[in-house]
């Protein structure tokens, strides 16, 4: 292949986005409080939307399989332990065995 084959061989992937692609893959993103921003938002809430929250969440989380829901109520015991607490208690599951590890 002539060098002017390989120019525009580079040019396009440049134009592509293949060699950023590449260097975006390659770096690691590190991911320590994917539910931080979630918490706070929570923590934002009067009592009454935490309420009608946790109300809305109960409904729609009692209509799915038992291991969905406690994957979601784990989930969302890392934005707010209370909130993971509270949705525990009202759909009647156990997360005492899984506390260490979502606060590890």
């Amino acid at each position: 292949m002539s060098n002017q084959s390989n120019d525009v061989k580079q040019g396009l992937e440049v134009l592509m986005g293949y060699p950023l692609m590449k260097q975006l893959a390659s770096k690691h993103i590190a991911k320590e409080e994917d539910f931080k921003e979630a918490g706070d938002i929570y923590r934002e809430y009067t009592k009454e939307q935490k309420d009608f929250l946790v109300t809305n969440v109960v409904s729609e989380l009692s209509q799915v399989e038992e291991r969905t829901r406690l994957i979601a109520i784990c989930n969302f015991y890392r934005a707010d332990e209370q909130l993971g607490h509270n949705l525990a208690d009202r759909l009647d599951v156990d997360i005492s065995p899984y506390v260490g590890m979502l606060n590890g």
